[in-house]
């Protein structure tokens, strides 16, 4: 990661409608990348998949996990695993992915965001789930892993 920038990230993507089918997809700065028929193809920012990697992008970067443990109301720690919930509302404040927040807030009328963070043996993030709203109703998911700090940078294709 550049300090400042926001970061780079290759990832196996897959949401529901357009998104449904798993795609991976390579964002550096502003510039998306998709995997078509086995060859990288920039992607318009208004492709469901460039879209979605935004989301993903915002939804797991450093400035996120650190807004969820600086707003968590209820934090416990189960091994190399935080548990914890935190008020949607503030959250959606937070300079920079409060746009991601007030998104899964519209979407489900949640009050709180409900969030486990593993981490690996140096203490970075291994894994995160984020879920806003009733398991049982209206709800969203957002699950990752982290690999490979700092071993190779992410380039765009081509």
């Amino acid at each position: 990661m550049v300090q400042g920038a926001r970061p780079s990230y290759a990832m196996t993507v897959r949401g529901t409608g357009d998104t449904k089918n798993p795609g991976k997809t390579i964002v550096v700065g502003d510039r998306f990348h998709g995997e078509v028929s086995r060859k990288w193809r920039p992607l318009a920012a208004d492709n469901p998949y460039a879209a979605l990697t935004e989301q993903v992008r915002r939804g797991t970067s450093v400035a996120t996990v650190t807004s969820l443990l600086r707003s968590a109301t209820e934090l416990r720690k189960d091994g190399d695993v935080y548990k914890g919930a935190a008020p949607a509302g503030p959250l959606a404040q937070v300079p920079g992915v409060g746009p991601l927040y007030a998104s899964l807030t519209r979407t489900t009328g949640a009050a709180t965001i409900d969030f486990a963070i593993r981490l690996d043996r140096l203490n970075r993030p291994a894994a995160l789930w984020l879920r806003a709203g009733d398991p049982k109703a209206e709800h969203a998911v957002l699950q990752t892993t982290y690999a490979d700090w700092g071993r190779k940078s992410v380039k765009a294709p081509g």
